[in-house]
Order: C-alpha cells, then structure tokens, then sequence
C-alpha cells in the first residue's frame, strides 16, 4: 500500500500550479497539497491558470513540474485549459480533480493525455497513489534529463 511517505519521497521538491475556480475548495486543498509539495502556484479559473503557467516559464525557464485542475471553471474550463497547456508542453504531466466523472470528460481528457483524474471528494489513499506514481515519472524524467546534460 502506496502512503504518504511513500509519495512524499518523489512528491517533496517539485513545483505544482493548481487550478481551482471555487475559494474554499481551493484553499483546503491547497492546504492539504502543500503537505507533498515545495511550490504551490494558484490560479482561480482556466484563463489564469494558462496565463500562470506562461508567466513561471517566462521568470523560470522551465515549467511546471506538476499541473492539477478542476474541470468545471469560468473563462475556460479544465479541458480547454489542458488544451492549451499540452499545445505549449506536450510533456506537460496533468492532473485532473473533479466532482464530473461522466465518460464525455474522461474520454475526452484522456485524448489529450493527461496523467490522472480523481473524483472529488478526494481520498487521501488515492491521492497517494496518484502523486506517488505521476511524482515518481516527473522525478525519473528530471534526473534522465540532468544526466543528458
């Protein structure tokens, strides 16, 4: 069984920007994610999620390690800002959280590529699992890609 050390061990120094249109879902969860990760961005809706995601590039280099959206949001929802996400990073790793579980979204999330989809609520068991595997490619990928240089 995957816990949360188990997640926190590939999970702990990577960057996330998170996308969540309600306030008070995203501020718990905000919360809770803080627990696995080092750097937590916040965007409100799909539009500044996208704008978010372009400014870390501009002021880093580099992109985000990890992206975690709802799929209901103003301005663009979830879909249309995976979209938008995958066009400027086709490596981008995507996770997605939401209350729809019907097969119109995952199937059409699943077209674009994203690593994950849990339902809200949220089950701390899946989460670990999630993070622990997206967090263990991300990190695997990372140090592939420092031994290339």
């Amino acid at each position: 069984m995957i816990d949360f050390k188990m997640a926190y061990t590939y999970s702990k120094d990577l960057t996330v920007l998170y996308i969540e249109d309600n306030e008070a879902v995203r501020k718990s969860t905000a919360e809770m994610l803080s627990e696995y990760f080092s750097t937590i961005d916040l965007a409100i809706n799909g539009l500044d999620g996208v704008e978010k995601y372009k400014e870390y590039y501009a002021e880093n280099g580099s992109y985000y390690d990890l992206v975690i959206s709802d799929i209901d949001m103003p301005c663009l929802n979830g879909i249309e800002l995976c979209d938008k996400i995958l066009e400027t990073n086709h490596d981008q790793m995507i996770i997605i959280f939401s209350a729809h579980s019907e097969p119109m979204y995952l199937f059409e999330l699943m077209s674009l590529g994203i690593s994950s989809f849990l339902s809200k609520p949220i089950k701390i068991k899946q989460l670990n699992k999630v993070l622990y595997r997206v967090s263990k490619i991300i990190s695997t990928r990372k140090v592939e890609l420092e031994r290339q240089k």
